[in-house]
């Protein structure tokens, strides 16, 4: 039995509705009102996935210095949380910080190795670092844990070529 009290769980079944409602609108690419909802759900209490979302989207749509602060908020209070490392991964992937990118892809990985994506972000990173080598490695990775990721697959091609040059 829980010993949560009945407003306790009203209130995670309201953050558990509006993180639904905000997925729906991200899987029909309305993500900036996606965004709003995961911001919402976040400000409410939300852990996890809701957070890094919120921290993703707004550094997709533009923010990405917001979304770094945010994500420095969100991993001081809650350093389990691998998305959130993932969600400031991607903030500074935009910003081209890419050795602070890689360095945060590891953690999340290391956190929830359940992200199989973030093998080809890893990749992408290492390649703008002219680390070829390593991001075919990591382009591999993806691609066994990802067999129908194409885009893996042509960006170790590219990545290939570089080499034999």
């Amino acid at each position: 039995m829980s010993n949560k009290s009945p407003s306790s769980h009203i209130h995670d079944a309201r953050i558990n509705r509006i993180i639904l409602e905000a997925d729906e609108l991200y899987d029909r690419h309305y993500n900036k009102d996606a965004m709003r909802l995961y911001g919402a759900a976040t400000k409410a209490g939300a852990k996890g996935r809701a957070p890094a979302m919120f921290i993703t989207l707004m550094a997709r749509l533009g923010n990405p210095e917001r979304a770094i602060k945010i994500a420095e908020m969100t991993i001081s209070k809650d350093p389990d949380n691998g998305a959130a490392y993932a969600g400031r991964a991607t903030a500074l992937m935009i910003k081209n910080r890419f050795p602070e990118a890689i360095a945060d892809y590891k953690v999340a990985l290391q956190k929830e190795p359940g992200h199989k994506e973030m093998y080809a972000d890893i990749g992408y990173a290492l390649s703008a670092l002219g680390r070829h080598e390593e991001a075919v490695k990591a382009y591999r990775k993806s691609i066994v844990m990802m067999p129908d990721d194409t885009e893996s697959v042509y960006c170790m091609c590219r990545e290939l070529e570089i080499l034999e040059r």
